[in-house]
């Protein structure tokens, strides 16, 4: 939760850094900063897309870095989404101050935040993928 509440510091401060001056009147913040605070809000997913990018190689399933990374992609999301619902509002802080300083996070969220997320599983699909494995056979012996 650290991490996230973290990203979530970074996202605001991110999007502050240019809305403030122009918070109240709507029409003067431009687009890269709703770009910047949505790849910035891409980094809450990552974590646990890693995770299951780590649990398919854990289990031999990555054969495919692509399809390895699109599916931690897609269950982090998921995940995400559960754990917003049920244990805390993940979002509801952020969702909150963005509002505040001129943003939305709904009207940007979708494709920076699931590019970051993506690009980061497919990094760490490959590095798991290219990685010396030491075989329990060998340690055994």
């Amino acid at each position: 939760m650290e991490l996230v509440t973290f990203t979530v510091e970074i996202t605001i401060a991110a999007a502050a850094a240019e809305a403030l001056p122009h918070a109240f009147d709507g029409s003067a913040h431009q687009w890269w900063v709703d770009v910047l605070a949505s790849a910035l809000s891409g980094l809450v997913h990552l974590p646990i897309a890693i995770f299951f990018v780590w649990l398919f190689h854990r289990f031999r399933l990555n054969r495919w870095l692509v399809v390895t990374a699109l599916l931690a992609t897609l269950l982090s999301v998921i995940v995400t989404g559960i754990l917003d619902l049920f244990v805390g509002k993940i979002y509801s802080v952020a969702q909150q101050l963005l509002v505040a300083v001129g943003l939305n996070r709904f009207g940007y969220m979708l494709m920076p935040n699931l590019l970051v997320c993506l690009v980061g599983a497919i990094v760490f699909a490959w590095w798991f993928k290219h990685r010396p494995r030491v075989d329990e056979d060998e340690i055994s012996q």
